[in-house]
């Protein structure tokens, strides 16, 4: 459950869920509804794997192409993505989500560093979303997570601030599925080109 912080506060919130558990103890901490979707996931056919982040990023690509359909979202050029996993290739992997038919449907930028894993960002195909991709997609990433040792996974930031039907708000409706707790956070950012933002 996440906690949420007083109204007053302007921090960002990150919520984070506990991977060293049992795999069967780290699912029944879900919320129903999501594991009613992972299962559905499942029955559908879904699989995943996890590959380099350097030799995924076609695959990613492809993937946010579909996704921006639906969100609307303007995509930065597909360098931008080469350039994040060649500069963090140590520690970062693409989680990619497949239907029966071997086709990709959803992928993560995720990354593992100090016995953490870090969710970057995600993508997925919405001609999928009725299989559930993206709860079976975090559920993924949370056992790989596991399998590589780290004991904690961070779904990154929400914002109990915003009114409810903000589209961020709903983000954060749906991280708060995975048995987070919430932590206060200070995030900072790295502007590339300055004098844009000045």
């Amino acid at each position: 459950m996440i906690r949420r912080p007083p109204r007053s506060t302007r921090k960002e919130s990150s919520a984070a869920s506990d991977v060293y558990k049992r795999q069967e103890q780290l699912f029944s901490k879900i919320d129903e509804s999501a594991r009613r979707a992972i299962r559905k996931g499942q029955k559908s056919g879904l699989s995943w794997t996890a590959a380099s982040a350097v030799n995924a990023v076609d695959i990613y690509y492809d993937v946010a192409l579909k996704s921006a359909t639906r969100t609307g979202e303007i995509l930065p050029e597909k360098s931008y993505y080469e350039e994040v996993a060649g500069n963090l290739s140590e520690f970062t992997k693409i989680i990619v989500v497949r239907t029966q038919e071997g086709e990709p449907t959803a992928a993560m930028l995720l990354a593992i560093y100090k016995g953490g894993a870090t969710f970057l960002s995600g993508v997925s195909d919405p001609t999928h979303l009725d299989k559930r991709t993206n709860d079976f997609m975090h559920w993924s990433a949370i056992q790989y997570s596991k399998s590589c040792g780290a004991n904690m996974y961070r779904l990154g930031p929400i914002f109990p601030q915003v009114p409810a039907d903000w589209p961020i708000a709903k983000v954060s409706k749906f991280k708060g599925k995975f048995g987070a707790k919430s932590y206060e956070i200070i995030q900072g950012s790295l502007f590339k080109n300055i004098d844009k933002y000045i």
